[in-house]
């Protein structure tokens, strides 16, 4: 388990590196270079738009699983840079542990220097029921209304239309 604040010259992973501790934002730096072919815990936090992050002096080359820990939801596309390395990042295969949702998907981006977690959220799928739709549309029209937070929660939980569509009507 890593906190913000630690720093080391050097990591080799073939085991479990996690920043995860049921917040956003730690930071765990690595002065030389990172080698990971296990895995690599991450927290997210898409309402606060902060996410744990591995920040690489050297070079990063990742395969092996990413586990994410997500902390909130909120509507529409989020980025999150969940490891950044100032000499190049290399997905060397990084496999999103990371199950999709009836309303939200993930996806792995990698730039040049950063591997990018990209979450989408919308309340309102297809297949709602007239009723879970119209309250799935209000939900996207008012992601910054903060007395809905649980709401948003409770929904980024769902595994079906059915248990969407069951959460809305109640």
């Amino acid at each position: 388990r890593a906190n913000n604040g630690l720093t080391f010259t050097s990591v080799s992973n073939a085991g479990r590196l996690s920043l995860q501790d049921g917040a956003a934002g730690d930071r765990l730096r690595v002065t030389g270079t990172l080698a990971s072919t296990g895995t690599i815990a991450v927290a997210v936090d898409p309402r606060a738009g902060t996410s744990d992050r591995v920040v690489v002096d050297g070079t990063a080359n990742v395969r092996g699983a990413l586990d994410v820990d997500l902390v909130s939801t909120t509507v529409g596309e989020s980025e999150h840079i969940v490891l950044s390395a100032a000499g190049g990042a290399t997905d060397a295969g990084l496999v999103l542990n990371t199950q999709d949702s009836i309303v939200s998907s993930f996806a792995l981006r990698n730039d040049a220097n950063d591997i990018v977690l990209v979450i989408s959220t919308d309340f309102a799928p297809e297949g709602l029921q007239p009723d879970g739709s119209v309250f799935g549309a209000y939900l996207n029209d008012n992601a910054d209304d903060p007395a809905l937070q649980a709401i948003f929660d409770l929904a980024g939980q769902a595994g079906s239309v059915e248990e969407l569509t069951a959460l809305f009507s109640s």
